[in-house]
């Protein structure tokens, strides 16, 4: 009994550094290093998520994702990209910087998701998205068919494809946090996670571990 006892009062006593330690995101399982040398941003860590459009995964992600920008405190500059593979994926991407340099990413942002993966209207070509652009009120489309054709919006594309490889992402949706680390909802999964939210929770748990980490 007095035994029982002993180990009971260990096991009540070592299980507050237990939980610490478990919440330490874990190296080739929940994050793994990257090296990409990102400019200064006024002492704030450089997130990135590396989404397309065309994944059912970010389509998903996305809404999670968001309550996480509105709740955290983590001290971040935030940024999305969207990932570029391959030339394919290139008309994608320039929807995204068109909406975002005509101020109507917040309007149609997730209507393009929806567009997709809800009404399975594969907006992939770039005749396709002008068709689909046509329809929609909220935005002018012969401003729209200009600033899509332009010359800096082709460049931000060709960006975001470098920046693809350059980050070495390997699908979508990822995250990369300050060029040092990645990691992304399909690293961590329910078995792994002691977050009483669940798989969710402790992926936005690793990205801020993640980014005080940056500060070492």
């Amino acid at each position: 009994m007095k035994k029982f006892l002993i180990f009971t009062f260990v096991i009540l006593v070592l299980s507050p550094f237990a939980n610490l330690i478990a919440k330490q995101p874990i190296l080739n399982q929940e994050y793994i290093l990257i090296d990409v040398t990102q400019g200064n941003l006024e002492g704030k860590t450089e997130v990135i998520e590396f989404f397309s459009y065309a994944c059912i995964h970010c389509y998903q992600f996305e809404p999670r994702l968001g309550a996480w920008l509105k709740s955290t405190s983590a001290d971040m500059s935030f940024k999305q990209i969207p990932a570029v593979f391959s030339n394919r994926m290139i008309p994608l991407a320039k929807l995204y910087y068109t909406l975002e340099e005509l101020g109507k990413l917040n309007d149609l942002h997730d209507l393009v998701y929806e567009t997709i993966h809800i009404k399975k209207n594969k907006i992939f070509s770039k005749k396709a998205i002008l068709d689909w652009i046509s329809t929609k009120s909220e935005i002018e489309y012969d401003q729209f068919v200009a600033t899509y054709n332009s010359f800096s919006i082709g460049k931000k594309a060709n960006s975001a494809k470098q920046l693809t490889r350059k980050f070495k992402i390997p699908g979508t949706p990822y995250i990369t946090i300050g060029g040092r680390y990645l990691t992304g909802p399909s690293m961590i999964t329910q078995q792994n996670s002691n977050n009483s939210q669940g798989a969710d929770g402790r992926l936005f748990e690793v990205v801020e571990s993640l980014i005080k980490m940056t500060d070492n």
